[in-house]
């Protein structure tokens, strides 16, 4: 029989293509590769890794960088590894190498110092990635509120490489985005995830952090902007630098390219004239500002930590006491001196003669000041105070609280209110005899959460709850930078008063760990402002309260007088603490009932316990109608002379009844020139000269300086009542709390915390 030639069968045509295909794997579209992957330290058992995420960035001229949020690394462990791989998040398959950072790691947005803009690592890549995507950066200017927006990132629970959420931009600016997702997510991992376009698919910035809001989560999100500024000028000519370069100078610190350069442009600030110190600030701030505290009560994380810490400043403080020379106790002398013009002047009144000097209430000789202006940043200082406090012509309203500031212009939150206040201060400071340093406290609750129920996401470094922001210096450029960086990161947290007070003890005894170099020569201030209640170092009323009066007892034994200012309801509702810390230490307690108050009520500080300055000429019998009264002090006076001699009186009144007079005499002679105005005071006539103006062009100054009169009494009396109140309510707040600055902190584990609207 004749075979019959046939070809393969239908099925076994099917199982040959099946078996073809997965024989030669079909190529996979770029579109396809997942665009994120997760760092991991090379070693054994397969290295450590970051619970952080990083993605494949285009740069301008074509090459390509490994981008992440810098609080998700350990910049410690970084600098003692040789390399770092970018692994796809479930197949664990390495896609590119890195053993350089092309641009200075940024200083995390949990530093205490830091902010979202800041936090961000470029990693220079040995290699393109391979098995990844790459992602184009927005045009500058592209991203636009109300755009919708797609997030990046490795999910935790579902077993693939790559996961994209949903949600839409709400608000922009320079220091960073904030998006609200369309729905809750598990969000574990995703710091430093790639937030898209949703319509160009370019990256308009990468995750930062997360809170809930309104039945979902608004993310904080640095600009992609902050990437593109720093790799415009890449390190060594664009190859990177080995991360070592990089390591921090102590364990646990995590100092950047940027406290270097804040330093140093400290330095580069000219120190006012006379300023007398025993280097230039500058360079103190740039040695300082590298050492790591190794001591801090804030440092601890939970009741137990916080007691040692405790324990030990307990026992520095006694010890700077028992160091320092006991100084006999004299009565209260006042001592007046006249800097400017000379006694026995002949010269030109015809714009008024600026008579300047100081006057001192003080016991023993002890012409220096060393002020900590001490801000609360929780959280609640987000709130709006009502007013336009920087002048924009906006007036924010009340929004969400947490690390997103309240309302339309952040600029009029109690935080701007209290940074605003303290540049107040500062314009009365004379730097030839005062030093100022600045402390924020804020604090994270127990259990780890962040103000308003914040997640960081990516992990990162505890928060210490306080910390100082600027050592002690008369360089006042420096001090109004650690202001601006305070107002810049913005609100956060709990409210850790006794570590905010503790942390100015600190700074002023120089105790180790202290960024500040002691005098101990300087009378102590500290200017503590507060517009809540404690809320740490437990959560527990009554504990956390006793923590603060412990502290104000420590400052008292170390000599430091604490002047408190209570701002608004919430904060006089149980002003205890407040109160207390005032009480105790010498110091002064204004309660605050409208914030917006504080800007101008700030200065009633008085570091010199004076109750008066005035400036007579005796010979017309006339007071000077122009008087500046700096708070250490220092005075300026503009006087009208009469023709030939004129003898002038300055009085002074100390708050205990002391007083004292000073004469001198000058000389009216028309066409006489005047003396050479030191530098220092030329700040101070033009003042004096801007009043007298301004007095001049006044309609109807009698009634008007009356009605001026009559609010500054009514302003004076209704402090007065607050401050009754505010007493009252403290010493029920004392019964009810059962407080003993002497009792013994509770035994066992932490209370758990009281929940608080």
């Amino acid at each position: 029989m004749t075979g019959v030639a046939r070809g393969p069968s239908p099925r076994c045509l099917g199982l040959l293509a099946l078996a073809s295909l997965l024989a030669v794997p079909a190529p996979v579209a770029a579109e396809a590769l997942p665009a994120v992957a997760r760092p991991r330290i090379p070693g054994p058992a397969g290295g450590e890794g970051s619970s952080g995420t990083v993605f494949f960035l285009e740069l301008p001229g074509g090459a390509v960088a490994a981008v992440g949020a810098a609080h998700s690394f350990d910049l410690g462990k970084l600098a003692s590894a040789s390399a770092v791989e970018f692994r796809l998040g479930r197949t664990g398959v390495a896609v590119a190498r890195s053993e350089r950072f092309l641009a200075p790691p940024g200083r995390p947005f949990t530093d205490p110092r830091g902010s979202l803009r800041e936090d961000v690592v470029v990693f220079a890549l040995a290699a393109p990635p391979e098995g990844a995507r790459t992602l184009a950066p927005a045009a500058p200017g592209e991203a636009q509120e109300g755009e919708r927006v797609r997030l990046l990132g490795v999910p935790a629970m579902v077993p693939q490489d790559e996961d994209d959420l949903f949600g839409r931009l709400v608000r922009i600016d320079a220091t960073r985005l904030e998006v609200d997702l369309d729905v809750k997510a598990d969000l574990r991992g995703w710091g430093g995830a790639p937030v898209l376009s949703a319509k160009s698919g370019r990256v308009l910035g990468l995750l930062e952090a997360a809170m809930p809001s309104s039945g979902t989560l608004r993310l904080g999100v640095a600009p992609i902007e902050a990437v593109l500024e720093v790799v415009a000028a890449p390190l060594e000519a664009g190859r990177g630098s080995r991360f070592a370069v990089f390591a921090p100078e102590a364990p646990g610190s995590a100092l950047s390219a940027a406290d270097e350069a804040e330093a140093r442009a400290a330095g580069e600030d000219e120190a006012p004239a006379e300023a007398p110190s025993s280097s230039d600030p500058g360079e103190v701030a740039e040695e300082t500002i590298e050492r790591e505290p190794d001591f801090a009560a804030g440092k601890a994380t939970d009741t137990g930590d916080f007691e040692r810490a405790e324990g030990e400043l307990e026992r520095r403080v006694e010890e700077a006491a028992a160091a320092a020379a006991p100084r006999a106790a004299r009565a209260t002398e006042v001592e007046i001196d006249v800097d400017y013009p000379p006694d026995e002047s002949v010269l030109d009144s015809a714009a008024g003669v600026l008579l300047a000097g100081r006057a001192l209430a003080q016991r023993g000789d002890v012409p220096r000041f060393d002020v900590a202006l001490v801000l609360d940043t929780s959280g609640s200082t987000s709130q709006a105070t009502g007013i336009d406090v920087n002048g924009n012509g906006v007036v924010g309203a009340t929004g969400i609280r947490g690390l997103f500031r309240h309302g339309d212009d952040p600029g009029d939150s109690i935080l701007a209110a209290e940074v605003a206040a303290a540049l107040r201060l500062l314009e009365r400071f004379d730097p030839r005899n005062v030093r100022v340093g600045v402390i924020g406290f804020s604090g994270t609750p127990p259990g780890g959460a962040g103000g308003g129920g914040m997640i960081v996401i990516g992990g990162g470094p505890p928060v210490p709850p306080a910390v100082t922001e600027a050592p002690l210096t008369s360089n006042f450029g420096e001090t109004r930078r650690a202001l601006a960086r305070i107002f810049q990161r913005g609100p956060y947290g709990g409210t850790h008063m006794a570590a905010g007070l503790d942390q100015a003890t600190i700074e002023l005894l120089g105790l180790r760990g202290s960024l500040s170099e002691p005098d101990p020569q300087a009378q102590k201030v500290v200017v503590f402002l507060t517009d809540g209640m404690p809320s740490l170092p437990t959560g527990y009323e009554s504990y956390d309260v006793r923590a603060c009066l412990r502290a104000a007892e420590r400052a008292r034994r170390a000599g430091v007088k604490v002047n408190t200012f209570a701002i608004g309801p919430e904060a006089l509702s149980g002003p205890v603490a407040t109160v207390e810390m005032a009480q105790r230490t010498g110091g002064s307690f204004t309660p605050v009932r409208n914030p917006a108050d504080i800007v101008s009520m700030i200065e009633g500080v008085s570091l010199v316990d004076l109750a008066e300055i005035r400036v007579r000429n005796l010979t017309t019998k006339k007071d000077a109608a122009e008087v500046e009264v700096r708070l250490d002090g220092s005075f300026g006076a503009l006087l009208d002379l009469a023709p030939g001699r004129n003898r002038i009186e300055v009085y002074a009144r100390a708050t205990d009844g002391s007083e004292s007079r000073r004469e001198v005499t000058l000389h009216y002679a028309p066409g006489a020139p005047l003396p050479e105005l030191p530098p220092s005071l030329v700040a101070t006539k033009n003042l004096l000269l801007e009043r007298r103006l301004a007095t001049l062009k006044q309609v109807g100054l009698g009634i008007e300086r009356e009605a001026a009169e009559r609010t500054r009494g009514e302003l004076a009396l209704e402090i007065q009542r607050e401050r009754r109140q505010a007493e009252e309510r403290a010493a029920a707040q004392r019964r009810e709390l059962r407080i003993d600055v002497e009792a013994e902190p509770p035994s066992g584990p932490a209370p758990e915390p009281e929940v608080k609207p």
